[in-house]
């Protein structure tokens, strides 16, 4: 298998691909409406907490307590 070395072109293609995919587009436009529009700020553990949760299903990051992740450092 040989795998291309990265470089401007075959970048371009891959984010042309990346926004082709229904499902991310989608959620990276909900993701930025959640951060920058209806919670801009971290002024709350519940903002903070909906922000994580949503970051640990769309990106499956496995989070097992996202309580105790969004409350620390700040809460």
């Amino acid at each position: 298998m040989v795998i291309e070395s990265p470089n401007p072109t075959l970048i371009q293609t891959y984010l042309k691909n990346w926004d082709k995919l229904e499902n991310y587009v989608l959620q990276e436009s909900s993701l930025k409406k959640l951060f920058t529009k209806t919670y801009p700020f971290n002024n709350s553990m519940d903002e903070v907490l909906i922000k994580v949760c949503s970051l640990n299903d769309f990106y499956s990051t496995n989070i097992f307590s996202p309580f105790s992740v969004a409350k620390l450092p700040y809460f």
